[in-house]
């Protein structure tokens, strides 16, 4: 059992840059980059959703394909509070994920202040230096595409 931190550079509703999310557990650590075009694709599709679900929607999708790699049972995942009074529905979507995929249950998820993931933070800002990356990309979009798609079901 083990503590995953996760944070977020570069917020998924701010289209003019990638999102960066990175996460660290022990001596490990991931990052999943989001290209700005695929974010401005995603929020600008027409689908009788709210821009926060699918802004939300895109967030939980990139810390699942984050804590991925790392996730062991028995874990905390502690997500820094990037959406305050949603993060609710972030931690139910995020649950929900982790037991369709099959992965090792966490303990908990729990939120917490950016000054308790500052390893996380490390990593979204350099995510080069993670031992795990994903680039996501419109070229390889489906690997996100796919999980937000399931998430905006879960939380609207």
């Amino acid at each position: 059992m083990a503590r995953i931190e996760v944070d977020q550079s570069g917020k998924v509703e701010q289209t003019q840059f990638d999102t960066r999310i990175g996460a660290v557990r022990l001596r490990s650590s991931s990052a999943v980059i989001i290209d700005r075009r695929l974010k401005r694709k995603l929020l600008s599709e027409v689908i009788p959703v709210r821009r926060k679900f699918k802004v939300l929607s895109i967030f939980v999708s990139g810390v699942f394909l984050t804590v991925k790699p790392l996730l062991d049972e028995g874990d905390i995942i502690t997500i820094d509070n990037e959406y305050p009074n949603q993060m609710k529905h972030v931690i139910r979507a995020l649950h929900l994920l982790i037991r369709a995929s099959g992965l090792p249950e966490p303990e908990q998820i729990v939120v917490a202040s950016h000054y308790e993931v500052e390893r996380a933070h490390l990593i979204s800002r350099a995510p080069h230096i993670a031992d795990y990356k994903l680039a996501i990309g419109i070229g390889n979009a489906r690997v996100l595409t796919d999980l937000y798609y399931q998430v905006l079901n879960i939380i609207r």
